[in-house]
């Protein structure tokens, strides 16, 4: 079977043109296939690390490299790694250190997306309060490797339905709106101190590719209704009786309505609708009382519209389109947007927008309702 997956590798290399016509054939033991890829700056150079892993009874195996350049980091990783050869096509996470991308990114994306070794689609992450390097080699103190842990940060963020964004998608968001989200993940210690690990922290803030700021995980209700994808989503609200109740977010959607004055836009109305379920109630509450489920609802939306309020703050606070409004307004009113006589850029800082949230709870998990 090894010998079988080896040779679709090797075909891999011959057909997409990163190997000569006539490579010789590689056992799979001999190749070290780069799983997570860490971008860092150190002393003005480009510091490379890679977390690797050889065949599969393996523990996962670290390396790292220095060079001016990208492309001389990665020459340098190659010579690192001795008789074995790395293989970057299957490379599924690239992470970069926190101050590195405060200096921006864009060198970076723009090697990413022109390299025929590294695909457009892997995700980027953001490490928060560290860097690339710090986290790939404390987490591979422990077995797993730092690609487990991103694996499965990843499985929990499809199931909650939560965006990941991939070099492919932040370039072009870059492009159009010269501002983007990033995942970002930072450290934690596992159970004991001794088995590191990291956590999905939210998203961090690209302006003009530099690293502006961070979205965090408390505000993923909001920031999915304004991205159009609604995350599975938990909130703690208070019910008429003063105890907690968790509610679930299971979907929603938000429609975007410009209104223009003259030859400029004056406002953006966004009213969202969410339906959600009660997964859990602290106290005696139920549904079987009238006006429960309406005093939900009406907590469910001010707690919203909190979240809102803060994402567009700091939107607007950093003049970074992340969300796409300027599409969302060009799409809705081509011809006005067009001929508006301040860009949007120069607009949005003090530009007004109105809000409102009807919210639905459409099920409990009350056996009594």
């Amino acid at each position: 079977m090894k010998k079988l997956i080896a040779a679709a590798i090797c075909t891999a290399l011959l057909l997409t043109g990163c190997g000569p016509v006539g490579a010789s054939y590689r056992e799979l033991e001999e190749l070290l296939l780069i799983q997570t890829l860490g971008i860092d700056t150190a002393a003005g150079s480009v510091l490379l690390s890679a977390g690797a892993k050889g065949n599969d009874d393996s523990d996962p195996v670290t390396l790292s490299s220095h060079g001016s350049t990208v492309s001389e980091a990665v020459d340098a990783l190659h010579n690192s790694a001795y008789e074995e050869e790395l293989f970057f096509h299957h490379t599924k996470h690239i992470l970069i250190g926190e101050k590195t991308a405060e200096k921006g990114i864009g060198g970076y994306l723009s090697y990413i997306c022109q390299s025929p070794e590294v695909r457009l689609g892997v995700p980027i992450y953001i490490i928060e309060g560290c860097t690339a390097n710090e986290l790939i080699f404390s987490v591979a103190k422990d077995s797993v490797g730092v690609s487990a842990v991103l694996e499965a940060i990843e499985a929990e963020n499809a199931r909650r339905n939560i965006s990941v964004f991939s070099a492919a998608d932040i370039s072009r968001r870059l492009a159009r709106c010269d501002a983007a989200l990033a995942c970002a993940v930072k450290p934690r210690n596992g159970e004991d101190s001794n088995s590191p690990t990291a956590v999905f922290s939210g998203y961090g803030i690209l302006k003009g590719g530099k690293l502006r700021g961070y979205i965090g995980t408390d505000f993923l209700g909001g920031l999915g209704l304004l991205l159009g994808r609604v995350p599975i989503y938990q909130l703690t609200v208070t019910d008429m009786y003063g105890a907690d109740v968790t509610v679930e977010l299971d979907g929603g959607s938000t429609e975007f309505t410009p209104e223009f004055d003259g030859d400029g836009l004056s406002s953006l109305g966004i009213s969202c609708e969410v339906s959600a379920s009660v997964s859990e109630i602290s106290g005696s509450g139920s549904f079987s009382v009238d006006g429960y489920g309406l005093f939900l609802e009406k907590q469910l939306e001010s707690a919203l519209m909190d979240e809102l309020r803060t994402v567009i703050g700091i939107s607007q606070e950093l003049n970074a389109d992340f969300l796409g409004l300027a599409e969302r307004i060009e799409l809705a009113a081509p011809i006005k947007y067009q001929r508006a006589k301040d860009s949007f850029a120069d607009s949005f800082p003090r530009l007004s927008i109105g809000l409102s949230v009807n919210a639905s709870i459409s099920h409990s998990n009350d056996i009594g309702e």
